[in-house]
């Protein structure tokens, strides 16, 4: 299976008329192909964007208790018992934080993973929404949570929620090896990027995520950052100047 899904992707790269990728980590992969040397196709990068009229922030400042927010799957390539690692340290440092969870169809599993953390149960709230009720749910948060599986495929991944968090002016705690997403965090200063989820590692990460909360603008510098990075108008913008590039040549 394997080497017949690298036969297709040598073909459809070569044959390519041009190339769209999630990530710049993904075309950095693509250019080491020995095949595509001397004869690559021009390549774009379009990362999953966000519809940021929607995805935006709250204008009145958030009521405390701090509320650490999960959103999406809780399987798969995402590493929710690493999520639930993190906020255990979030209630030592901070003990009256929340941990707002929004899931569609794993609330029997979270609440395994919840318990054999031994998180308290009245310091959870989780919950299911519709997509346009997911706006308003995140805006409750102070700081978004998600980690995932940092394999060789996922360079080519852009977490759509990393697009939306930021939207609302949410920074993240996230892990490093998943596409641009640690450049975004760290290089606009956004969110954490860890190397390792381990106890030491999240320790480290919720503390320097901590004291990110803490600075007054950095609500403001995640609105820009989903701006520059993941706005569905400017996607739309570049798809539609790489469609006119190939219908006029």
């Amino acid at each position: 299976m394997y080497r017949v899904a690298k036969w297709f992707e040598r073909k459809l790269l070569i044959d390519a008329d041009h190339v769209v990728s999630l990530t710049h980590a993904g075309v950095t992969e693509m250019a080491g192909f020995d095949y595509l040397q001397d004869r690559a196709p021009p390549m774009s990068v379009i990362p999953t964007c966000a519809d940021l009229a929607r995805f935006s922030p709250v204008a009145d400042s958030k009521d405390e208790p701090f509320t650490l927010g999960y959103v999406g799957s809780a399987g798969t390539w995402y590493l929710f018992d690493a999520a639930v690692a993190a906020f255990g340290v979030v209630r030592r440092l901070r003990p009256d934080a929340r941990f707002l969870i929004i899931n569609r169809d794993a609330h029997a599993y979270i609440r395994e993973r919840l318990d054999a953390a031994r998180v308290p149960e009245d310091a959870v709230e989780l919950m299911q929404a519709s997509h346009t009720e997911v706006p308003a749910q995140m805006r409750r948060m102070h700081a978004g949570v998600f980690f995932i599986k940092p394999v060789f495929s996922k360079q080519a991944s852009a977490p759509t929620k990393l697009a939306e968090f930021l939207g609302c002016g949410i920074p993240c705690l996230s892990n490093t090896g998943v596409g641009d997403m640690a450049q975004v965090l760290v290089g606009d200063r956004v969110g954490v990027a860890v190397d390792a989820m381990d106890p030491a590692g999240l320790e480290s990460g919720v503390s320097a995520l901590l004291d990110l909360c803490g600075e007054q603008d950095v609500a403001e510098r995640c609105v820009a950052s989903a701006r520059r990075h993941f706005s569905l108008d400017e996607g739309v913008k570049r798809y539609r100047t790489i469609y006119e590039a190939m219908a006029s040549g």
